[in-house]
C-alpha cells in the first residue's frame, strides 16, 4: 500500500498567531514564559517566537502542541 503525503508530512501542532508557554533549561536553571509563535510547527521542528513583553523575537523547538523549548 503507498505512503500519502499527508502520512508522512509532520503534522502541525503549533499555528502562528498562537500563545505558548516556552521553557528554557540550563543545567539548575529553568524559565517558562509565554510567547507568541511566528510560524507554523511541528514537533522537532524550528520555529520563530516573539515575546510579547519585550517584543524581541527568539527560536525555538517545538516539543508539543502547547510547549516549545528555547535553547542558549
Amino acid at each position: 500500500m503507498p505512503l500519502l503525503a499527508d502520512e508522512i508530512r509532520p503534522k502541525v501542532v503549533i499555528h502562528r498567531g498562537q500563545v505558548a508557554e516556552a521553557q528554557l533549561e540550563d543545567g539548575a536553571l529553568s524559565i517558562r514564559m509565554k510567547v507568541i509563535a511566528l510560524e507554523d510547527g511541528a514537533p522537532g521542528q524550528y520555529i520563530r517566537l516573539r515575546n510579547p513583553v519585550t517584543q524581541k523575537n527568539l527560536n525555538g523547538t517545538v516539543l508539543d502542541g502547547q510547549t516549545i523549548a528555547i535553547s542558549l
